[in-house]
């Protein structure tokens, strides 16, 4: 049985929520979606609130995380795409969580999120170019925390959580 929480990083689209239920149901563990979270805490979309004040969201993710990963509880836990940018955030789940960062080409990702772009307030503008500086911003903070590092665009998103799965075997 594995010993810490499985947390899930990575930009937006790169499959951290499908991916991360399909591996918690796989080994029998509850998942945490830190958007829906944050949601039916807020009675607000995650998009929403952060659209609304992105600081005031940051602040909610950053409590939610440290709250949920305090105690000594495992499960899977897919987190928003910037909840890396804080470096308590970082500090936590380097001590606390085994992280895996879904890390796909951009091309998936582009072609994943910007035909959703209206329901992605970091995307506002010109989808593309802001997707491809958060990846370039978010990069390195993404590498400085996994564990694991996972092309989640390499086969289906189930092979990608069997492969993810038989990992923690």
């Amino acid at each position: 049985m594995h010993e810490k929480p499985i947390v899930f990083i990575g930009m937006m689209g790169a499959g951290k929520t499908t991916i991360g239920r399909s591996v918690a149901q796989k080994l029998g563990l509850r998942f945490v979606d830190n958007d829906a979270e944050i949601a039916r805490r807020t009675q607000k979309r995650a998009a929403d609130v952060l659209r609304e004040d992105a600081q005031g969201f940051r602040d909610l993710e950053a409590n939610l995380i440290h709250e949920l990963l305090s105690d000594d509880d495992v499960f899977v836990f897919s987190l928003g795409g910037g909840a890396v940018v804080r470096k308590e955030t970082r500090d936590i789940l380097r001590e606390r969580a085994t992280v895996v960062w879904l890390n796909p080409a951009y091309e998936l990702l582009s072609r994943r999120v910007v035909k959703r772009s209206m329901d992605r307030p970091m995307l506002d503008g010109d989808p593309n170019e802001r997707l491809r500086i958060l990846l370039e911003e978010r990069e390195p903070l993404y590498r400085d925390v996994a564990d694991v590092i996972v092309d989640s665009g390499d086969g289906t998103r189930e092979q990608v959580a069997q492969r993810i799965t038989e990992s923690f075997s």
